[in-house]
């Protein structure tokens, strides 16, 4: 089964739409002008990477002038239906008129750049052997996955893992 991939990106702007291009795994799925509040949803294979790029251009001293909110913001980012905080990514500030390169973390931008969030697949197995009291795998935690869980080739849905020692 794939991984649903949803981005809803939101403009900000009085006279002028932000420039945009919208890129998962090296496929552009958008690239142009972010006239209104617009919603991607992508597929990507369940045993790939995900690598967001968002690029915002075309900000000048005229639109700083006339719209300075130019921009957008990522108001929904989510894999199959898990909301992904967008601070996790970063967001590098290039080819601004008044400013130098710099990055920044948010979900709200107003400068030229380009945003990156890369979350690896990892293909590393392993086996469950601490806290396996402290977790409900079949209930209420089995909706979330925690760092070692996600690297094991167990069934879940069989209950707590035998003890292995």
């Amino acid at each position: 089964m794939d991984n649903n991939i949803v981005l809803q990106l939101t403009p900000t702007y009085e006279t002028h739409p932000p420039k945009i291009i919208v890129d998962v795994n090296d496929h552009i799925i958008f690239n142009g002008k972010l006239t209104h509040a617009d919603r991607f949803n992508h597929l990507i294979p369940k045993e790939h990477s995900l690598k967001l790029k968002i690029k915002r251009s075309g900000r000048n001293k005229e639109i700083i002038t006339t719209d300075p909110k130019n921009g957008f913001i990522i108001s929904e980012l989510s894999i199959n239906g898990i909301q992904i905080n967008p601070d996790i990514g970063y967001f590098q500030c290039i080819d601004n008129d008044y400013l130098g390169m710099h990055t920044i973390h948010g979900k709200h931008f107003t400068l030229n750049g380009e945003y990156f969030l890369e979350i690896p697949y990892y293909t590393l197995r392993g086996q469950i052997t601490k806290n396996k009291d402290k977790f409900d795998v079949t209930g209420l935690h089995h909706e979330y996955c925690f760092f070692g869980a996600s690297m094991t080739d167990y069934d879940f849905t069989q209950g707590i893992p035998p003890d292995t020692q």
